[in-house]
This record gives C-alpha cells, sequence and structure tokens, in this order.
C-alpha cells in the first residue's frame, strides 16, 4: 500500500522538482534571458499550489497542536539555515559587529527581499498561511466557501492593503504576502483529490482526445508568455482586470506544468530532487557561496555567457545540493527536531 501511494503521488516529487529548478535559475537574474521573467510569473504561486496538496485538518487536533508542528517543520529549518548562511556571509564580506547587529532584526522579522538568505522567506509566509488556512476551514469548513474567502483575501491585499505585497512586502513573517498567495494553497488543496489518481491509459477516447489538446493549447500559452510576457493582452485589460488576469495566467502555467510533471513523472533523479525540496531551498545561497569559493580558489572564472549555459550550472548547483548539502542538512535537522519533539 506504501509503494502504491508513494508511485501515485511521483508527479507531484516532479513538479516541486520543476518549482526549485525555475526558482534556482531565476535568481541568476537577467543571466537566464527570458526565462528570469517568465519564471518570476508563476513560481511562487506554483509551490504555494503544491503546499496546499497535503494540508489536512485532522478534527482532534487543536491549533496549537497543529501550530506546534508546523513550526518545528517550517521555522526551525529558517532559523537554523538563514544563521548558516549568515555566517557564512559575514566570513565572506568580512562583517563589522555593528553590521551584523543590524541584520539580527530583519532575520528576526523574516521579510521578503530583506533577508541574507534570499530564498528562506518562502518559510514563514508557508508557516503563516498554514496557520491562516487551519483557522479559515475550521470555521468555513466547506471547500467552496473557502476559495471564494481566500479570493477575497487575495483581492483585500492587493487593492486595501497600504503597499502591495508583491512588490513591496512589509509585514513580519510575510503576513500581506500570505494574504496574496492563500488563493493558491487553497485551489491545490481543493483540486488535488481531483487530479491525484489521474490516469492517462485509463480514460475513455473522449477525455483522452481532451487531454491531448488541452496540453496542446496550454503549450501554446506558456510558450507565448514565455516569450512575449503577459503583457502581450495588455491592450485588452483595464488597470482593475489586472490581478483577476494575474490570477488566471499563473493557474494556466501552474496546470500545464502539472501535465509536464506527470509525463515527467518516471525520471528518478526529478523525483529525489523534487522530495528535497524544503533543503535545496533553505541551502540554495550557501550552496551558490560555496560553490563560487571553490571555483575561485582553483582559479576558475564563473562566466554565465548565456542563458544555456546558466541553465546547465542550474543543474549542476541542483545535483551538488542534492548528493552532498542535502543529506548534511538532513542530519542537522534531525538532530535539532529530537530537542523540540
Amino acid at each position: 500500500m506504501e509503494k502504491k501511494l508513494k508511485e501515485r503521488y511521483l508527479w507531484v516529487d516532479v513538479l516541486k522538482f520543476l518549482g526549485i529548478f525555475y526558482i534556482f535559475l531565476g535568481h541568476f537574474g537577467e543571466f537566464g534571458g527570458k526565462f528570469y521573467s517568465f519564471v518570476f510569473q508563476f513560481h511562487v504561486a506554483l509551490f504555494f499550489f503544491a503546499s496546499g496538496f497535503f494540508f489536512k485538518d485532522e478534527p482532534n487536533k487543536s491549533f496549537w497542536s497543529f501550530a506546534k508542528e508546523k513550526f518545528i517543520k517550517i521555522m526551525i529549518p529558517y532559523f537554523i539555515f538563514t544563521f548558516l548562511h549568515f555566517v557564512l556571509y559575514i566570513i565572506q564580506n568580512d562583517l563589522e559587529i555593528r553590521t551584523i547587529l543590524g541584520w539580527i532584526p530583519w532575520i528576526l522579522k523574516g521579510i521578503r527581499n530583506t533577508v541574507p538568505a534570499g530564498s528562506v522567506w518562502f518559510l514563514p509566509c508557508l508557516f503563516v498561511m498554514q496557520l491562516l488556512y487551519f483557522i479559515i476551514n475550521r470555521i468555513l469548513k466547506k471547500k467552496s466557501i473557502i476559495l471564494i474567502f481566500c479570493i477575497v483575501l487575495y483581492y483585500c491585499a492587493l487593492f486595501l492593503l497600504p503597499k502591495n505585497p508583491i512588490i513591496y512586502p512589509s509585514m513580519f513573517w510575510n503576513f500581506d504576502t500570505a494574504l496574496v498567495y492563500i488563493v493558491y494553497f487553497a485551489i491545490g488543496n481543493i483540486l488535488f483529490k481531483y487530479i491525484t489518481n489521474f490516469d492517462y491509459k485509463k480514460l475513455k477516447l473522449v477525455p483522452k482526445i481532451f487531454f491531448v489538446v488541452l496540453s496542446i493549447v496550454l503549450l501554446g500559452f506558456t510558450t507565448l508568455i514565455f516569450f512575449e510576457g503577459k503583457s502581450v493582452f495588455g491592450s485588452f485589460l483595464v488597470i482593475n482586470m489586472r490581478y483577476t488576469f494575474d490570477l488566471f495566467v499563473t493557474l494556466l502555467i501552474i496546470i500545464f506544468h502539472c501535465i509536464v510533471a506527470y509525463l515527467l513523472k518516471n525520471i528518478k533523479i526529478f523525483q529525489e530532487i523534487g522530495q528535497e525540496t524544503l533543503y535545496l531551498c533553505c541551502n540554495e545561497q550557501i550552496i551558490r557561496m560555496v560553490i563560487l569559493s571553490l571555483l575561485t580558489l582553483v582559479n576558475i572564472n564563473l562566466n554565465l555567457a548565456n542563458p544555456l549555459i546558466t541553465i546547465c550550472y542550474t543543474i549542476i548547483l541542483l545535483i551538488i545540493g542534492h548528493k552532498f548539502f542535502v543529506p548534511l542538512s538532513q542530519k542537522i535537522l534531525k538532530s535539532v527536531e529530537k530537542i523540540f519533539i
């Protein structure tokens, strides 16, 4: 039964692999060419969407019990790996004590774009989102009403908050950002039971044709967004429709990547890396710093001359992280978790 369950969700691991690949690639900025602007249109939403898959509200579990469990699984890694990265950052840049002390409040706040380890802002945001969704789920109960409420939160965050959370995040542990992305978490949580048992081979002819046509249409749509961006539709939109359009486009791209993940689900290395996204997310900046320092030590000048080289280097970083950094990270976290459990 356990083996069957694992096989059923292999596509989810591959979906998370695609997500972490895009995160690593996107953080190379303009060295990624068109991928730079493309991935930032959906990769964060994709991870929150996938995070919603396995949310379960156990009726007998109290809020505080749930919060403690999620704090250990999400926030402990945040603090550990932010600290480790910060130590390397201090050594690399030979920081003064005054500068070091100035960073500490920002690390505690965990606000996106302000922590020294860029990717880890996702963790406090996910922690807040899990708690918020737990409360919403307990109060509203019905999935359709929960989704509507999360959509309302999406628009309230974008239109009513003093600062746009997507552009100017400012709240402790990214609470404002969680209000925006919780709609993707809710959609992932609601859709998962309908898509988890999907098996193309068992479909009848008409559903098979529909799946193929849908895949082709989404491929074309995603390709258009890749080359032209969302602005290609700009002339058809008024400003107040922008966020609705963004939500719609992002969901279509995510669905396309779910199909891609399903098609690639039997590639073992993708499965393995996809199962380690927490550790790779926590270690991204550490991996970059260590590898770049080692290359400099042997007098190798890294030249990301074009997007293909950047993609190859991204894959190399993921494999190195998978082979060396993840096993070490798992041992560190297990040792720390024993203190809290």
